[in-house]
């Protein structure tokens, strides 16, 4: 084989190699969670929670959940391969609320957020 072959050959592997690492990738995703009280009811709160896929911008999971004061709620769904959890606790004092929202793909951990947020 002569040097020029053998150049495109190395080249050709490589760009195979890089093609094959970027249809891999693993896509990114954007959270926004607010936990805020509900109006009409004492010691009662709303969490909304939306996961966003960056490479496309589409929403790939919103979810509304009501929570009291002491209590915790959860909420899951799937949307084909990829399944979605959210639970979120408020302490019973209602002073710190807690969230952890997943992305799984099968038993794969994708994606997650998990954080305490002040109430008052």
């Amino acid at each position: 084989m002569n040097r020029g072959a053998g150049l495109l050959l190395a080249a050709i592997g490589v760009l195979s190699v890089l093609g094959a690492g970027a249809a891999t990738r693993a896509p990114g995703y954007a959270f926004e969670v607010k936990i805020a009280p509900r109006p009409d009811a004492p010691k009662q709160f709303v969490c909304d929670a939306t996961a966003t896929d960056l490479a496309t911008g589409k929403v790939v999971f919103a979810e509304k959940l009501e929570v009291a004061a002491g209590k915790s709620n959860v909420a899951s769904s799937g949307e084909g391969k990829l399944d979605f959890l959210l639970s979120v606790s408020v302490e019973g004092e209602a002073k710190e609320a807690r969230y952890t929202l997943e992305i799984h793909d099968g038993e794969t951990l994708v994606a997650s957020e998990k954080a305490a947020v002040k109430l008052r």
